[in-house]
């Protein structure tokens, strides 16, 4: 684990010195440290429990569920709808006048709960959204340190949880670098998941 930091550390320095924007990026994510993000390392099946209780924790505020894709949006919200639990969502190609009423009405509120594209997290004003749910993963962490720097800018200060399956496993590193530039704790369910992938590729390598 030790050896893995100080690779990290070292790339990181690396790339902050030949690519200008790399430090920029580095140097605002700091500033993010007042938006919490944490981690679940989870089947996707598992998933929905999890966020059933997440959103009864945040029942009295305001949260936003994001998705990757239509198909992954709709099935959410019918999953929700059988658990009684009713959300406003935003999932076409693009956005309709009845879409932007939805987004208006839900800037204006305090409370209140939304499930949209990734695509249309940059037209929602995210001020006073509790917690950002990451309920599929951005499929690049370009696009996941864009909604952490977005929600900061909004709100200065969150919850930001995003569920990461097996799939997902390409975006391991990045996602820890990620949480070291912006001064996180690195959830121990990613680390433990990036330690299991080191020692199925030792062994893969080993028995070949």
């Amino acid at each position: 684990m030790l050896k893995f930091r100080i690779a990290q550390s070292t790339l990181k320095r690396f790339f902050s010195q030949i690519i200008p924007e790399e430090a920029q990026k580095e140097a605002d994510l700091r500033k993010c440290f007042t938006i919490i993000q944490s981690v679940e390392v989870v089947a996707a099946n598992k998933r929905l429990k999890i966020l059933q209780n997440k959103i009864e924790e945040h029942k009295d505020k305001k949260m936003l569920i994001l998705c990757n894709n239509e198909e992954g949006t709709s099935l959410l919200k019918k999953d929700l709808q059988e658990l009684f639990i009713f959300p406003r969502t935003l999932s076409g190609a693009s956005l309709s006048m009845q879409d932007n009423h939805i987004i208006k009405n839900f800037e204006s509120k305090d409370n209140g709960l939304l499930i949209a594209l990734n695509n249309y997290f940059k037209k929602i004003n995210l001020a006073n959204v509790s917690c950002l749910i990451n309920y599929s993963i951005p499929l690049t962490i370009e696009e996941y340190n864009e909604i952490v720097l977005k929600y900061y800018q909004d709100a200065q200060k969150g919850e930001m949880l995003s569920f990461f399956t097996t799939n997902d496993d390409e975006l391991a590193d990045q996602l820890i670098l990620s949480f070291i530039e912006s001064h996180q704790n690195i959830p121990l369910s990613l680390a433990e998941f990036r330690r299991t992938m080191i020692y199925k590729s030792k062994t893969s390598r080993k028995w070949k």
